[in-house]
C-alpha cells in the first residue's frame, strides 16, 4: 500500500531554500535524501512521525546552482522529485 500521497517543493526553482510539502496516508517517519545530478547522496534528513501533512523547510543554499533530486522514503514507498537551484 502507498503511504506517500503527494510531494511538492515550493518554490521550484529556488535559491536553495524551499518548503517540502509531503502528504501521507499514515503518520509515519519520512527520510528525505538529496542527490546531485550524478546520483551521489549529498544530504539526508529524517522527519519524525506526527502528522499526515508535513511542511518541512529545506536549505540547500550552500550547493552550486543546478538540478538536484529529492528522494522521499516512507516505509516501502518512495517518490522522486527534481528541484532546481539558482544563484
Amino acid at each position: 500500500p502507498y503511504v506517500i500521497k503527494d510531494v511538492k517543493a515550493i518554490p521550484n526553482p529556488s535559491n536553495g531554500i524551499f518548503n517540502l510539502s509531503i502528504s501521507l496516508t499514515q503518520s509515519k517517519s519520512v527520510t528525505v535524501e538529496a542527490l546531485n545530478f550524478m546520483g551521489m547522496l549529498i544530504n539526508t534528513q529524517t522527519i519524525p512521525a506526527g502528522v499526515l501533512d508535513l511542511a518541512q523547510p529545506m536549505d540547500l543554499s550552500s550547493l552550486s546552482a543546478g538540478t538536484y533530486i529529492l528522494r522521499i522514503i516512507c516505509e516501502n514507498d518512495s517518490r522522486v522529485i527534481r528541484i532546481s537551484k539558482e544563484n
